[in-house]
């Protein structure tokens, strides 16, 4: 089901991914139940179902699949498939954020930044942040530039937000290419102005989907 996902050695086809995937998973292969939960999530092979996916991710989570309970604490954090709630995703992401999962510790630096389902703690939420973009995680990382620029959680420092914002878009984060092709343009944070270099950038961000660099290339096209 993975290759078939993929596109991996077989030629990609969504309808055999969700077949394998069910077939796995009534088999009680954590990843098949993974991978049949992520078909119903993003609706790959099958039609979109939240219910589905959280049923088949929450099995896949408590056979020890990682990626499985990261996006459960996604789905009680959001509502979606399941009961909102916050304590339950918190749990979660503490879960994996102790062994280092990256994705976990950065989406547990936003809820302490946002003060959702914890008290507000700028300083907290740096600190995570920090910790995620040492194991190279491209939200974290740009989370860090934004903590410099604006000083939260931690002082202002424009050399710091800029190192971050360099790392994060080398990272593919496609925000940080389009804040980045941004000081490219305008000069900023003691960047020399170079147009180039902010068109590169905005082709990668626009690679990577971001519509604003998408709708400025087809602007500079006309």
């Amino acid at each position: 089901g993975r290759l078939y996902f993929q596109g991996n050695e077989v030629e990609q086809d969504y309808d055999k991914a969700f077949l394998y995937s069910k077939k796995a998973a009534d088999l009680n292969s954590a990843e098949g139940m993974f991978s049949l939960g992520r078909c119903y999530d993003e609706g790959i092979g099958v039609e979109h179902d939240p219910y589905e996916a959280f049923k088949w991710l929450n099995k896949a989570a408590e056979l020890g699949n990682v990626n499985a309970i990261f996006i459960v604490g996604n789905h009680y954090e959001k509502g979606d498939g399941c009961k909102q709630s916050y304590s339950k995703a918190i749990e979660y992401y503490n879960l994996l954020a102790e062994s280092g999962y990256p994705s976990a510790i950065t989406q547990l630096g936003y809820l302490y930044h946002i003060g959702r389902g914890v008290k507000k703690d700028l300083k907290k939420a740096f600190k995570l942040f920090n910790d995620a973009s040492k194991l190279n995680d491209e939200e974290a990382t740009h989370f860090l530039y934004i903590c410099y620029r604006d000083g939260l959680g931690v002082d202002k420092d424009e050399k710091k937000a800029l190192k971050y914002l360099k790392k994060a878009a080398k990272l593919d984060c496609p925000e940080s290419l389009f804040e980045l092709a941004l000081a490219y343009f305008q000069g900023n944070y003691g960047l020399k102005i170079n147009e180039n270099k902010c068109i590169d950038c905005l082709i990668r961000a626009a690679e990577l989907g971001l519509k604003e660099a998408e709708d400025i290339l087809e602007e500079l096209k006309k």
